[in-house]
């Protein structure tokens, strides 16, 4: 075996027989990073051609979160938490498993500064109305600032097919409303990088929330959580279904422990007049406490009528009581920045 890897570890000791291990096993070290600084230089600038282990620790990991997404699929990576005792056993074993498995940062999500200026509408199963509530919202938004509604949703991007856009590049809506598909990591990074519009992103039905999901491996999960945690509003959409208060309350426990530094707005939507209807909002209300929650009415004809034009509500009932209750909530969302 003659694999190259590099090292990021904080704790010379634990570098240093990270390094005699993997070397004694016939791999080759490339690089050994001595700051945060300099590991982002290597990311950013070093061609491999060769597959690549780099290994890091907790201390190295915001610059590999941050940076890594521009590598080629020659570099894996292993993060070695420095609380624990490695035996060289286990920093065999790990180092093998890490060049087995995908290019995927196995940490947990990032926890850099959130964005003011990020709106993340998700969800439970079901078609919940998500991907409207995102297109009214943005076009509500975008009556008073630059905005650009997001297709995150990394399993069922249609976006461009309910706006009758191009799914490709940055699609001009408006003169201050543009649809942008991430189909990349390019448009990833893009996204990050804007900070010159008010963001709506679709992210689509929430993953099922457990405790694993953190190791998981699969790009579309990670990415989904990664966006709802950088995001600082959220929007959680449900309609009157039992499952859907399921789901919320593993939704709840989930945001408990994770999404403390995040505004999270509910929307009841598809509102009906029967009883059904109005006991699954009282549960509702029990379950989310005080926290702010706007009621849409149900009005399938309102909606059905605004995607055959490929419009918003705005253009197709602007006096119509489910325009008049997300109108509410984007004043809400607005004044809440």
């Amino acid at each position: 075996m003659n694999i190259d890897f590099a090292t990021a570890i904080s704790s010379h000791e634990l570098e240093d027989r990270v390094i005699g291990t993997l070397s004694d096993l016939g791999f080759s070290l490339s690089f050994r990073a001595i700051s945060p600084l300099h590991l982002e230089e290597y990311l950013l600038f070093k061609e491999r051609k060769e597959r690549t282990l780099l290994i890091f620790d907790e201390a190295f990991q915001d610059c590999v979160n941050q940076k890594s997404r521009k590598r080629d699929s020659q570099l894996a990576l292993l993060l070695l938490q420095s609380s624990m005792n490695w035996t060289d056993e286990e920093i065999v074993r790990t180092a093998h498993d890490a060049l087995r498995q995908p290019s995927i940062v196995n940490s947990l999500p990032r926890r850099g500064e959130t964005r003011a200026d990020w709106f993340a509408v998700i969800g439970t199963s079901g078609s919940p109305g998500i991907s409207s509530m995102a297109i009214n919202i943005a076009a509500d938004f975008s009556q008073r600032f630059a905005t650009q509604i997001i297709d995150a949703d990394q399993r069922n991007q249609d976006l461009h097919v309910l706006l009758g856009a191009r799914r490709e590049g940055r699609s001009g809506l408006t003169s201050s409303l543009s649809l942008q598909t991430i189909a990349s990591e390019e448009d990833r990074l893009s996204l990050e990088d804007d900070q010159s519009r008010i963001s709506v992103l679709d992210i689509g039905e929430t993953p099922k929330f457990r405790s694993e999901m953190f190791s998981d491996r699969r790009s579309d999960i990670r990415n989904s959580i990664d966006l709802l945690v950088q995001s600082q509003n959220l929007i959680y959409v449900l309609h009157p279904e039992n499952r859907a208060l399921v789901e919320l309350d593993s939704f709840l426990n989930f945001a408990k422990e994770e999404l403390s530094r995040n505004r999270i707005t509910f929307v009841f939507n598809k509102m009906g007049n029967s009883t059904r209807h109005k006991g699954i909002l009282r549960s509702l209300k029990n379950q989310i406490s005080d926290q702010p929650l706007f009621v849409v009415p149900r009005d399938y004809a309102l909606f059905d009528r605004a995607q055959a034009r490929f419009a918003t509500l705005g253009e197709v009932g602007a006096r119509t009581s489910a325009k008049r209750a997300i109108s509410q909530l984007s004043i809400y969302l607005v004044n809440s920045m």
